[in-house]
């Protein structure tokens, strides 16, 4: 499957997502990471973003997203002692 085809289909599903969970709300940046595993068990990884989207956008969504996961992570490891 193609890049910019990979791209539609993502961008489709994520705005029929937002629109129902969140009715009035527009898609405006994003990104995707996915492992994926073909037919033959063979992985890979898909990553993308909105078409257009500033390197800068890109990174500060990554960065917000890796600043949450710690957050959550450290709390965990907090509930746990």
């Amino acid at each position: 499957m193609d890049s910019e085809r990979i791209r539609q289909v993502t961008q489709d599903a994520l705005a029929d997502m937002i629109a129902k969970l969140d009715p009035g709300a527009m898609l405006t940046r994003y990104i995707v990471l996915a492992e994926v595993v073909d037919a033959e068990g063979r992985r890979a990884l898909w990553s993308g973003s909105a078409p257009d989207q500033k390197t800068w956008d890109t990174m500060g969504l990554l960065d917000y997203a890796r600043a949450v996961e710690y957050a959550a992570t450290a709390k965990d490891e907090a509930e746990e002692e």
